[in-house]
């Protein structure tokens, strides 16, 4: 599952606001800033959990299926 810039930005929007009633103006943006590198680490993190996973079951599918030769 591969998320766009967008899909990034309005994920950290939707966080943000959940938490907005408690900042002032000054720091509504420092934070979005840093929830935009929170989102985007863990959606990188995320993505090599998901690539070990494929990458396994691709070996075990290759050790599964024994090829055949005439």
């Amino acid at each position: 599952m591969c998320q766009t810039s967008e899909d990034v930005f309005h994920t950290t929007l939707l966080k943000v606001m959940e938490e907005l009633a408690e900042l002032d103006e000054k720091q509504v943006l420092e934070y979005i800033d840093y929830k935009l590198k929170m989102v985007n680490f863990q959606i990188k993190q995320d993505q090599k959990e998901l690539y070990k996973h494929q990458i396994y079951l691709e070996d075990a599918n290759d050790q599964s299926t024994p090829e055949t030769e005439d």
